[in-house]
């Protein structure tokens, strides 16, 4: 059942980053502070937020598909393609090579949302400023409940 949990939510995911990407950017920097997590198999917790982020991009992707392409040759994202190269070059030198392959898979699931990032916001500083708001909302409600729960 929980799988199926997990599937439901990466679909309604994908479905509102297609419907309103900007709104779900801001909604991932909202849930950034707070760490929930799914279990889709007995003894596994993987963080919501590990689902959302590749189906952000994904939806980034195939909403814009000529502008994140285009964006994949900007400078900055060619220098973050060679880190993540260099980085996986590590992998053969690491002791414990099932702890390193999956920081290296974390570090390649996020690497999309450079260009899909800056895809969204290309010239839109009202939407950066709804997700410095979002952030800031975020962080704030995670403040709050800090002190709820330090107080009670």
């Amino acid at each position: 059942m929980a799988p199926v949990v997990t599937i439901s939510i990466a679909a309604a995911g994908l479905l509102f980053f297609l419907r309103w990407p900007i709104k779900g950017f801001a909604l991932l920097l909202f849930l950034l502070p707070f760490s929930v997590a799914l279990n889709p198999f007995p003894g596994v917790d993987l963080v919501l937020l590990r689902v959302l982020v590749p189906v952000f991009w994904l939806a980034v992707l195939l909403k814009y598909p000529k502008a994140f392409v285009q964006e994949l040759k900007t400078p900055a994202v060619l220098a973050l393609g060679l880190f993540l190269v260099i980085a996986s070059l590590s992998l053969f030198f690491a002791s414990e090579i099932s702890w390193s392959l999956r920081k290296l898979l974390y570090l390649w699931s996020l690497a999309p949302m450079l260009p899909a990032i800056t895809t969204l916001f290309r010239n839109k500083q009202d939407a950066w400023a709804r997700a410095q708001k979002a952030l800031l909302a975020g962080g704030v409600l995670a403040s709050i409940v800090g002190i709820a729960q330090c107080i009670s």
